[in-house]
């Protein structure tokens, strides 16, 4: 018998993002994601903080 997905909120989104927090991870307010975006919508991505996340490696 095949398990079926688990689609509850909780144990698939909610605590991975509880366990990133506890590795530094900051969440940021919409205001944040809109300047770090610089207006493109589109952007996954948060190109500045990305770099001067690799740039610490």
């Amino acid at each position: 018998m095949q398990q079926q997905p688990d689609y509850r909120e909780i144990p698939t989104s909610q605590i991975p993002a509880m366990r990133l927090a506890n590795l530094g991870f900051k969440p940021l307010m919409p205001e944040e994601v809109m300047l770090e975006r610089k207006g493109k919508l589109a952007n996954v991505l948060l190109e500045d903080i990305l770099l001067s996340q690799l740039r610490k490696l």
